[in-house]
């Protein structure tokens, strides 16, 4: 049976993390009821995460990994994923655990209600200032450039396959979120808005605060306002 859901879960050196939210994924899934894969992308990691995928696949016919050989970013992995995905929904989850079992519910909810199911994040504890400060000034950039209202541009996103796949993203990082987003939305697809309970990683290191991350979403943001605003294309 073709699955409803593809999730795709780029995981890169999360070997701490990675089978805890593969089972909150999989508990998710299983109290749904509906046909679903998780496909796990292993980016090129250096630690055991590319083994505890193979063993958590193994174990679950459910879930299928995707090993990259080398480290090639968020965006690839994501876009990776979805080339592979045969749902006929397709969303997305970091490995690093983020979100828990309750906050998936309401967002799974949703489907098939909008062509998008767009979630923000809500935190029980405050991100570091200079991260707010970070996000708030790119939503807001976002929301001016293009013309829209949106609470949150990166957060996890539910798309209609059919919709999703006819794109070509032009960024590799972790821009490529939001610029799938402009895109469709860009071709006035509809959306709803949903939040999302989520709470900071427990292990690891975030990489998103990288300058190198920080420079590639600017040039992508520019590249893909030329594309829409000035160029007036859109890139299928």
């Amino acid at each position: 049976m073709k699955p409803v859901l593809s999730l795709v879960m780029p995981a890169y050196n999360e070997q701490e993390q990675l089978r805890d939210t593969v089972e909150i994924v999989t508990a998710a899934m299983r109290h749904r009821g509906g046909p679903y894969e998780i496909l796990i992308v292993d980016d090129g990691s250096t630690d055991s995460t590319g083994s505890i995928a193979d063993d958590i696949a193994a174990a679950d016919s459910n879930v299928r990994v995707i090993h990259n050989g080398t480290n090639r970013g968020l965006g690839y992995s994501y876009w990776h994923g979805v080339r592979r995905a045969s749902g006929d929904y397709i969303t997305w989850l970091p490995a690093d655990n983020p979100v828990p079992l309750q906050a998936l519910d309401p967002l799974f909810d949703q489907i098939a209600r909008a062509d998008i199911v767009i979630s923000y994040p809500v935190l029980s504890v405050p991100r570091p200032w200079l991260r707010r400060v970070l996000s708030r000034t790119y939503t807001m950039a976002l929301n001016t450039a293009f013309g829209f209202n949106l609470t949150y541009f990166n957060c996890v996103t539910i798309f209609r396959a059919e919709q999703l796949k006819t794109l070509q993203p032009r960024s590799s990082g972790f821009s490529i979120f939001a610029e799938v987003l402009v895109r469709l939305l860009d071709q006035g697809h509809g959306y709803v808005e949903v939040p999302l309970i989520a709470r900071e990683r427990s292990a690891g290191e975030s990489k998103a605060l990288r300058f190198s991350n920080i420079r590639r979403v600017v040039s992508s943001m520019a590249m893909l306002f030329w594309d829409l605003r000035i160029r007036r294309v859109t890139r299928t």
